[in-house]
């Protein structure tokens, strides 16, 4: 069957923000993280047993290993302690290994009592530093002594004073003081607090107030005021909780201003090319498009769109939507209006207030508001329905993919189930796919299903529209009740609506042949809205059912696995590490591809589904390190490979978390007699590149990464075969997070390292050859194994490199080194895949803006850019219409009639 084109293409369209999470990378002045001073009460009141006033101490087990005397109230090791300063201290940890926090915050710790001390200065490092004295019970956050928030100000105030490059190191950078207590202090010292807070807000400084309990109300409303805030009081620490993040992800974002698009493109498609954008604005939720155009013989696109879906869904009353979930004790139904509807409050409360905290009447609200009730008056649909908001929010980490009809490659002849199988053709052949594809089991027969688009959004909804844009059903994650505490519905008079992730994590499709029959799965992680993953079955496109889903809650510490009937099986933190289950207490913020894959145990073949374990904020635990792969019929994990960081906590500072892709290589390409079976190649943020296959770990490349030399590795590698005979797997450095960051320690690079599975080496930064001063000739006549091409400083790969036609490309992008709140300018590199080498004319000058990863067809080059303008575009091969550039490369690639292979497994299918 002919291959399908599908093209999809994601735009970011943006104005000045304050919202409840943080903007897109790559858009200048919101990458400038906010300088972020948290001062902690440690006086003896907050020995206390929190909530509520008083001194009915809760004398609990400590840190009795490190200080022995010493009686520390937290949440520790398994003992629960419910005094106030256990609870603060488990807040300040969630704040500082909050992924999206970190990334756009420097933190400090002050500790104060009587008088007050610095004991983390403000860095890059010192969201880690908390965390470690956190859990080390460090002695300094004993509570002790009196309590005078006028010292605590006056140290913060003389500390910004003396470093005014916290303050006014960039324009547009932010800068706060969190001051926590529980109120109880004397007038005198709230006098003198008063005056520094006010010095602090004229240097700049805003003063958020953090109250947990009830003492102290007007001592808490009159500071805030002084500081320039508004305070959060409360003996909820949930609540407090959520409301402190969201005071620091406004003053992360609240000066941002984007004037252009990103455009993120991804491979797989038909003629139409679908294109994910959304508004990101002052206040409200992003407003989400995802809008089809025709696309002609030659990859031309057509002017006018041929539909919008999220104009579409504006037309579609809340109440008439088909949105589904599933929960303990509430299974999945997708009939008519789905069962996320007010007939099933009861259930719906019963599972998700324990997390969100909620009465009855707001979970009845926030039913609405999943569904596109205007509950906070955005009234952002002026021509939709009546009391609608508009209803499809921002795709922004979560490629639309096409599911149409069963289209698997069959081989020709046959084999029987017991045969040892070359490809996943013969497997398909053995299990008599083609009768799959003749049948009904997709509701109409197989060969004639409609495609499908599905789109994940910030909506919390996994999305199925039709090929016109009609939304057909949406699937909301269990998890997603964790984000529904930013739009409170008892704040809808006082506030807009607030954005947050829900399901913002990429998605992945194919046809398995589980529990003896095929059927079409379809898995995605949640990103950067929750430790979580599902599985739907999508063979029938008109009845989804959910096999399986699985979340990691780290603040109850609570493993959940959900099945399609509502049933629950839960794993503690503190329950046996015998059970499979306790694997999944290291799954981080999955933004991965998860990737569906027919794996060889022994003699038995399973399909499995394979993802890393996502991105995490410390680099002082193993968490977000680990390769899953899990069997798609049980849902439990064949293997969880640990990939241990080789500096744990140590000198380079680097979270080690499995971010990327994996490119998937199969094991023919080495053996032409190999089964049918798959290694996986893993970019590690520590900069190591490193091969996962089955239940081993083997590293292949060390780039000697730091949190100076800016080396990480944020992008799934690519891998190919070169001339000379050699496979080499290529990729591209550089903290992604952090694009503005300014250094003259910044060195990042383009590399090819070879790999063969017989030698087994691992190779370093310095053992790549250095390909800058080579020439091309030259190249062709030499035999270079591993290279490294160096960028220049300030440099780094902000995209996946991209290779066809013996030829890499690779996206680059440099900060204006003079105003770091501007958006810099990016490059595309056309280096020869076998040595490193610049081609002739291969150093394509893309102007202002932030690339993205080029994708490959029929000749040219494509790729998304942000910021800038048509007219600031600088090299002669290059056109830009809007937010999208294409590349006329140095190297005949006319040959290439197809989008680029995404992985090796597809040539062996």
């Amino acid at each position: 069957m002919t291959k399908i084109l599908q093209v999809f293409v994601m735009v970011f369209v943006a104005a000045t923000i304050a919202n409840a999470k943080s903007p897109p990378p790559g858009t200048g002045v919101g990458d400038v993280p906010a300088n972020i001073y948290i001062a902690l009460d440690t006086s003896g009141s907050m020995r206390a047993r929190a909530p509520g006033a008083g001194f009915s101490y809760n004398w609990a087990e400590g840190c009795p290993t490190l200080y022995s005397s010493y009686y520390y109230y937290r949440y520790y090791r398994g003992y629960y302690n419910n005094s106030r300063m256990g609870f603060m201290t488990r807040a300040i940890k969630e704040i500082v290994t909050d992924p999206d926090l970190v990334r756009g915050a420097n933190f400090g710790l002050q500790t104060w009592s009587s008088s007050s001390a610095r004991r983390v200065n403000i860095s890059k490092n010192g969201a880690s530093q908390i965390k470690t004295m956190v859990e080390r019970c460090d002695r300094s956050l004993y509570p002790s002594g009196g309590t005078n928030p006028g010292n605590s100000l006056r140290e913060a105030y003389y500390y910004f004073k003396n470093n005014p490059q916290l303050v006014s190191g960039a324009s547009c950078q932010q800068a706060a003081v969190i001051l926590i207590s529980d109120g109880y202090w004397w007038s005198f010292y709230h006098r003198r607090a008063l005056n520094y807070a006010n010095l602090l807000k004229n240097m700049g400084v805003n003063t958020f107030v953090v109250g947990f309990g009830n003492l102290g109300t007007s001592n808490y409303n009159s500071l805030a005021n002084a500081g320039g805030t508004s305070p959060i009081v409360s003996s909820d620490i949930n609540v407090i909780l959520q409301r402190i993040k969201d005071y620091i992800k406004s003053v992360i974002t609240s000066n941002l201003t984007f004037t252009s698009p990103v455009i993120m493109p991804a491979t797989r498609g038909s003629d139409i090319i679908v294109q994910a954008d959304f508004e990101y604005k002052q206040t409200g939720s992003w407003k989400g498009h995802l809008r089809g155009y025709a696309l002609d013989a030659n990859g031309n696109i057509s002017a006018s769109e041929l539909w919008d879906a999220g104009k579409k869904l504006t037309r579609v009353p809340h109440n008439r939507r088909r949105i589904w979930t599933v929960m303990p004790n509430l299974a999945g139904s997708t009939s008519q209006y789905g069962n996320f509807v007010q007939s099933n409050l009861s259930k719906i409360h019963a599972e998700t207030s324990p997390v969100t905290r909620f009465n009855t009447a707001q979970t009845a609200q926030m039913i609405d508001f999943v569904r596109g009730r205007d509950v906070f008056n955005d009234a952002d649909a002026p021509s939709g329905v009546a009391g609608d908001r508009w209803k499809l929010s921002d795709i922004y980490h979560s490629p639309p993919i096409f599911v149409g009809a069963p289209s698997g490659t069959i081989a020709p002849s046959s084999f029987p189930t017991s045969a040892s199988f070359k490809s996943e053709a013969e497997y398909r052949s053995a299990y008599n796919y083609e009768s799959f594809q003749k049948s009904f089991a997709c509701g109409v027969r197989c060969l004639s299903r409609n495609e499908i688009i599905y789109a994940g959004s910030n909506a919390g909804l996994l999305h199925a529209f039709d090929k016109s844009g009609n939304e057909k059903w949406a699937f909301m994650p269990f998890t997603y009740r964790h984000q529904w505490g930013s739009n409170n519905p008892s704040y809808a008079s006082s506030r807009k609506s607030s954005s947050t992730y829900g399901v913002d994590g990429p998605i992945v499709a194919r046809d398995v042949f589980v529990n003896n029959k095929w059927r079409t799965y379809l898995a995605f992680t949640t990103g950067r809205g929750g430790r979580s993953v599902y599985v739907l079955d999508v063979t029938n496109a008109d009845k989804p059912s959910l096999v399986f889903g699985i979340e990691n809650d780290r603040q109850s510490q609570v493993v959940t696995m959900l099945r399609g009937n509502g049933s629950a099986t839960r794993w503690s933190y503190f329950d046996s590490q015998a059970n499979p289950l306790s694997r999944y207490r290291h799954l981080g913020y999955s933004v991965a591809s998860p990737r569906i894959e027919l794996k060889k145990y022994g003699a038995e073949y399973k399909w499995v589904l394979s993802f890393p374990a996502g991105y995490e904020a410390s680099p002082t635990t193993n968490d977000g390190k680990m390769y899953f792969t899990i069997d798609l019929e049980s849902g439990l994990p064949i293997s969880g490979l640990s990939v241990v960081a080789s500096d744990l906590g140590g000198a380079n500072n680097i979270a080690n978390s499995l971010v990327a892709d994996a490119d998937l290589i199969g094991k023919n390409i080495f053996d032409a007699a190999s089964d049918v079976d798959y290694i996986s190649v893993l970019s590690e943020m520590e900069g190591r590149v490193s091969i996962a296959d089955g239940g081993s770990y083997n590293p292949v490349l060390d780039l000697k990464a730091n949190s100076a030399n800016d080396r990480q590795l944020h992008f799934q590698t690519r891998s190919s075969m070169g001339r000379d005979g050699t496979f080499r797997i290529y990729g591209a450095t550089g903290d992604y997070y952090r694009p503005q960051l300014i250094s003259t320690a910044i060195a990042n690079t383009v590399f090819g390292v070879s790999y063969s599975p017989i030698s087994n080496i691992e190779r370093s930064y310095n053992d790549l050859q250095r390909a800058n001063s080579q020439n091309v000739e030259s190249c062709k006549s030499q035999t270079i194994a591993s290279w490294r091409y160096d960028l220049d400083n300030n440099e780094r790969a902000t995209g996946s490199v991209a290779i066809t036609t013996e030829t890499l490309f690779a996206p680059v992008y440099k900060p204006k080194v003079s105003s770091a709140c501007s958006v810099g300018s990016s490059r595309m590199l056309e280096l020869d895949y076998q040595c490193g080498t610049m081609l002739s004319g291969g150093d394509h000058d893309l102007g202002t803006g932030m690339v993205s990863s080029p994708i490959i067809y029929k000749g040219n080059i494509y790729a998304g850019i942000s910021g800038g303008s048509e007219g600031s575009v600088r090299g002669s091969n290059v056109k830009r219409v809007g937010n999208l550039v294409v590349i006329k490369p140095s190297r005949d690639l006319s040959t290439t009639s197809e989008l680029q292979f995404e992985t090796w497994r597809e040539k062996s299918q």
